[in-house]
């Protein structure tokens, strides 16, 4: 117990401290992350210098009768030896920290310490491969392909939902006011850099016109972007310009790593002359360390994977997921594997170069292509929950529905003539037909759209930290104008635009003809009135649209009318219009608030001290 308080005290310094605290602390997960990762790339570095300076270096491996040949053992062969070794490590860690919920237990201590035996038998492992059958060596680097390409999904994923999420936060309403400009700044540069990087490429790539292959990679490419972007503004999306801005980064990095990984002797790759060997060797460096970066990144983002993101975490919640973790780095092995052989295990690769040849650039561009399509994916937009407590949240669940009309009704019909409990189908049945598939409907989801956005605009003004009094009524003056000027004309206009979408969806643009409800006569009443009919279209204006927008306006001018009585009583306070008072006009003011404030023969303030 004394153990468990010491080691809870240790990691509650850690989270409260800086950075620098991680390491400060002895042993902890936060700590474990870099350790590993420097595993990582140490592990990386021994496959490259295999491959590289192998034959060289360890001419006596050519004693195991397993090697065809030392080139082919120490060298490609060599990587996928030393990747072995490591994949097996990280999978035994995968399989030992795989579950784990809760710090302070066995799998924790295992996973954040026992650093010299996990050392030892990672290097015992690498060790081993060596002296492994050849024919188990070439079944490893077949799956090693299919490893490499569960860590492109994972990190592509992961990459995505980073993407998501911060624009969401962007467009959120706890950021959108106060750092609008900020993200203007981010989405432009962006974009800027999108096509800077494809003129680029068009200049570095497609020297000849009969480059006709890297002419379509660059194009559609631009295109891609140009795709994003556009489906990004819909009005059915509307997640604006900084989530494709960087997600074009993203797809711009992809085709540009997958031309160059073209083989050298490409006619369409510019000559680099004296500095293509040092271009040749930065590149490299700058291609492993962001391996590793990239692989760390994405094995401590495990909330993306998870089907429920609970934003509550106890304080003795694992801060990310070992087995997830651990599963990554092991994956992660793969892919830089098959980076240093090409893709191909009988491919031979020049020195300090990294996933060149064909196959490595058609699994860059494919990668590209299902970035695309899995950003489309993510960026999907669901039905949501009516909230009744946020403005912006009753604006989300209208909108969605909104946009979504066509795709939610055959989704109704499809249920309704396949599902086979008939309660979910005649409930299918009444939604399809008898509330989406009507024309009323669709005038009222169009009416409270608009309604619902113009007062969600308002309510966000109107939070802001350094509102001011009169700021507040000149705003809710113009929406009590917007709303008598949608008196007017809004009916009509949501008229149209509900026949535009009833055409798209195959509902009859009318409005159906109610049986009207009359109320039942006395036996010694007469008629004395004469009844008043009106066509459909009349009755849904009397009785629901003008109900609706009429009781708005009378509730916004009661609201007004409050405002405009606390600018009598407060407005003189406020500094533009305290400089435009004469001395008698403000000691009139302070006498006012003071008898305002009057209870009794008593008041809160004192007019004169006020006043003075």
């Amino acid at each position: 117990m004394d153990q468990e308080n010491n080691t809870s005290n240790r990691y509650a310094k850690i989270l409260t401290g800086s950075w620098w605290a991680q390491f400060r602390y002895g042993s902890n997960p936060w700590m474990a992350r870099y350790v590993y990762s420097v595993m990582f790339l140490l592990a990386n570095l021994l496959a490259w210098a295999v491959r590289d300076y192998g034959p060289n270096a360890l001419a006596q491996m050519s004693k195991l009768k397993t090697c065809e040949g030392v080139e082919d053992c120490i060298g490609t062969e060599g990587v996928l030896r030393v990747s072995m070794g490591c994949f097996i490590f990280y999978f035994i860690m995968f399989l030992s920290t795989t579950g784990t919920s809760k710090l302070y237990g066995r799998k924790e201590l295992w996973h954040s310490s026992w650093w010299s035996a996990k050392i030892f038998l990672m290097i015992t492992l690498i060790l081993l491969s060596f002296f492994l059958p050849r024919q188990m060596v070439m079944i490893y680097g077949f799956i090693a392909h299919f490893g490499a390409g569960v860590f492109l999904v994972i990190q592509l994923i992961s990459i995505i939902s980073f993407i998501t999420w911060m624009n969401d936060c962007c467009l959120s309403e706890k950021y959108a006011e106060r750092s609008r400009t900020h993200f203007t700044v981010l989405a432009t540069a962006a974009y800027f850099v999108c096509i800077l990087g494809i003129i680029l490429m068009y200049v570095w790539y497609t020297p000849q016109a009969t480059c006709l292959l890297n002419i379509f990679f660059i194009t559609w490419t631009l295109f891609l972007l140009q795709l994003m972007t556009s489906v990004s503004i819909h009005p059915k999306v509307n997640a604006g310009f900084l989530s494709p801005g960087f997600m074009g980064l993203y797809v711009v990095f992809l085709c540009w790593s997958a031309i160059r990984s073209e083989p050298l002797d490409e006619k369409c790759i510019r000559n680099s002359g004296a500095s293509g060997h040092w271009l040749t060797i930065i590149s490299f460096v700058v291609a492993l360390l962001a391996m590793v970066i990239a692989t760390f990144s994405t094995g401590i983002d495990s909330k993306c994977f998870q089907s429920r993101k609970d934003d509550k975490q106890d304080e003795d919640d694992v801060p990310y997921g070992f087995g997830f973790f651990h599963l990554v780095f092991a994956s992660g092995v793969m892919y830089f594997a098959m980076l240093l052989i090409g893709w191909n295990p009988h491919h031979t690769m020049e020195k300090w170069t990294i996933d060149v040849g064909w196959t490595s650039t058609w699994v860059r561009i494919v990668n590209e292509w299902v970035a695309v399509c899995v950003y489309y994916t993510v960026k999907g937009i669901t039905l949501k929950s009516l909230s009744a407590t946020r403005w912006e949240s009753r604006v989300e669940s209208v909108k969605l529905i909104r946009y979504q009309l066509i795709e939610i009704r055959e989704a109704l019909l499809e249920v309704r003539d396949t599902d086979n409990d008939p309660k979910i189908q005649s409930e299918a049945k009444s939604l399809s037909d008898n509330e989406i598939g009507d024309f009323e409907f669709l005038v009222s989801l169009v009416i409270w759209f608009e309604l619902l956005t113009t007062v969600n605009v308002v309510s966000k003004r109107l939070q802001t930290k350094d509102v001011i009094l009169d700021f507040a009524i000149e705003e809710i003056r113009r929406l009590i104008n917007f709303f008598k000027n949608y008196r007017e004309v809004g009916l009509s206009k949501a008229i149209d635009e509900a026949k535009i979408i009833a055409i798209q969806m195959g509902v009859d643009p009318t409005f159906s003809q109610r049986r009207p409800l009359r109320r039942k006569k006395q036996f010694d009443e007469t008629s004395s009135e004469q009844e008043v009919s009106f066509s459909p279209e009349e009755n849904y204006k009397v009785n629901y649209f003008l109900c609706i927008v009429d009781q708005t306006i009378s509730s916004l001018e009661s609201r007004f009318d409050q405002y405009k009585k606390y600018e009598d009583l407060f407005g003189f306070l406020f500094p533009k219009k305290l400089k435009q008072l004469d001395e008698n006009e403000l000691k009139s003011c302070c006498y006012r608030l003071r008898d305002a404030l009057k209870y009794g023969e008593q008041s809160d303030i004192d007019a004169d001290e006020l006043y003075l």
